[in-house]
Formats: structure tokens, sequence, C-alpha cells
């Protein structure tokens, strides 16, 4: 019986401190549509000024994959690039920008566009400074019909996904305003 009280209290502890222990992790990200799991990210040291710069080059990947521009889209992840590399907490964008810039092809960009997506979304939700306006917009039939969220500047929905194919195609899911 006393052995049964001895294990008890051992699990008892166990339990609370992985309670302390998962509380006090950054919670990690799973995209609902394949269930990957990445790490989330602390963004929380990068200057605002340098997140603004980030969010500027990324409206420029996204407006180029808009007019299904390949060589402009490179031409703002290279851009990116050499922002990320300033702050060594961005080095998890490098992977996404490096497929962007390998290649001409706006679909593929595309596709890693969408995970950009993601890693600039938590950037900017964890910065402070001056306050700007950013609108999350999704739409539901890109990539087979798994859906992808951009982030935008301009509320009217201008969907980098379809290009000049489907250029309207999505909804504004949230208005953010940011400090920056």
């Amino acid at each position: 019986m006393k052995s049964v009280k001895i294990l008890d209290c051992k699990l008892l502890i166990f339990l609370i401190l992985s309670a302390i222990i998962s509380c006090t992790e950054k919670a990690n990200v799973q995209n609902p549509q394949t269930g990957e799991i990445a790490i989330n990210p602390d963004f929380s040291s990068v200057p605002g000024q340098l997140a603004g710069q980030i969010l500027d080059e990324y409206f420029g990947i996204k407006n180029a994959l808009i007019e299904d521009n390949d060589s402009r889209a490179r031409e703002s992840a290279e851009n990116l690039a050499k922002l990320v590399a300033s702050n060594p907490e961005l080095k998890i964008f490098q992977e996404q920008l490096d497929h962007i810039l390998e290649t001409g092809e706006v679909r593929h960009q595309r596709q890693h566009f969408q995970k950009l997506s993601d890693l600039v979304y938590l950037l900017i939700s964890e910065v402070g400074g001056h306050t700007v306006v950013v609108y999350k917009q999704y739409c539901g039939m890109a990539f087979g019909n798994t859906g992808a969220f951009w982030l935008s500047a301009s509320e009217e929905v201008i969907n980098p996904y379809f290009g000049t194919k489907m250029l309207n195609c999505g909804s504004v899911q949230e208005k953010l305003e940011i400090k920056l």
C-alpha cells in the first residue's frame, strides 16, 4: 500500500512539473490542412523597424505573385533575405526565401509564399512600435482547395495564389492593428 502512495505521489509531481514546463514553453504551430507541426519561433526581440521593413518586402513578393511575375518575386525575396540575415532569430525565414529565389516557376514560389506568410504573421504579431493596419486574407480554393492565407496592406482582396486567373478570390479574415 505504501508503494502505491509513493507511486501516486511521484506521478502527481511529474504531472505538475509537466504542466509548469508546458505553460512556459512557446506553443507549436500546426497547419490544419497538412497536419505539419513547426516550432513557434520567438520574435519578441526583433526591432519594430526591422519587422516593418520585412513586411514591406513581403508585400513586394505578394504583389509580384499577384502579377504572375516570378522575377519581381525573386527580387523582393532577395531584399527580404538580406534583411533576415541581419538577425539570427529570423534565420527560419531563409528556407522559404531560398525556394522563392531558386525557381522561376510562380507556382512553386506561391507554395513557399504560403509558409512565408505564416512566419511574417507570427513576426508582426509579436513586435511593438507604431501602429499599422494589416489584413489577413484567405482563399479556400488555393492549393487544391486546402486553402491558404496571406497578409495585405489593403482591405481589397487581390489573390497572390491565383494571380491574374482569379484575382479577387478570397475574403478578409482579420483586420490587424499592429505596432511596428
